[in-house]
């Protein structure tokens, strides 16, 4: 379980009604095509995509950075050491503990330390994100705030803007249950795994809709 202040919800749902309002007309990322050169060219000192310069961005909140510079930037981060889509899984545990206990400085100093380690840690951000508001730190809750809007847009714009056809990449499997549960505000039904029409291995993510069964598929790096 993780915390979500008013003001969070309340962002997550303009967030929601903004990125479905705009809308995408370039191709969905080809994993297959694609992944291995994005990530080189994030290591190129000479590219405007290089790791160091994005996350400079993204840390500043530059409101210049595109989507496609943001999804750049992801991939960027799985060639970094501190990179692994599945140490991080149970991080945010322990700050959701000191949150429950009203314990939110320590909290949040917590939460710091990993994010300098994994600055796209979406559930640690929600945490802060939490912490932040409850000490008061409005304008740092909203700059986190911001952050994680930035990962979805990647996210969402890595699929061409189509979630239902197309794979979306996510750094983390729970990345992609984020993604459902509070970007577009669905209740899981089922989690499993599987191939997309690619045959890349993805993380299958179904819910119900009107009576039907939509699936989410999340590329597995």
């Amino acid at each position: 379980m993780l915390f979500y202040s008013k003001k969070m919800k309340k962002f997550l749902l303009l967030a929601f009604i903004l990125l479905v309002n705009n809308g995408y007309s370039q191709e969905a990322f080809n994993y297959k095509k694609q992944f291995a050169a994005m990530q080189k060219e994030s290591k190129d000192l000479n590219s405007v995509f290089q790791y160091s310069k994005q996350l400079k961005k993204y840390i500043s909140n530059d409101t210049l950075q595109t989507d496609n510079e943001m999804l750049h930037l992801l991939i960027g981060y799985t060639a970094q050491p501190s990179y692994s889509s599945k140490k991080d899984v149970l991080a945010a545990n322990p700050i959701f503990k000191l949150n429950e206990a009203g314990k939110f400085q320590l909290a949040k100093e917590q939460a710091e330390k990993i994010l300098q380690k994994n600055p796209f840690h979406i559930k640690v951000m929600i945490e802060m994100n939490y912490s932040l508001t409850n000490l008061g730190k409005l304008k740092e809750a909203k700059e986190i705030q911001y952050r994680m809007f930035k990962i979805y847009k990647a996210m969402l714009y890595s699929c061409g803007g189509k979630p239902q056809e197309n794979s979306i990449f996510a750094l983390a499997p729970e990345d992609g249950q984020s993604f459902v549960k509070f970007l577009l505000r669905e209740t899981i039904d089922k989690i499993s795994s599987g191939k997309d029409k690619d045959g890349n291995t993805v993380d299958m993510i179904s819910i119900k809709k009107n009576g039907k069964t939509v699936v989410y598929r999340f590329l597995r790096n």
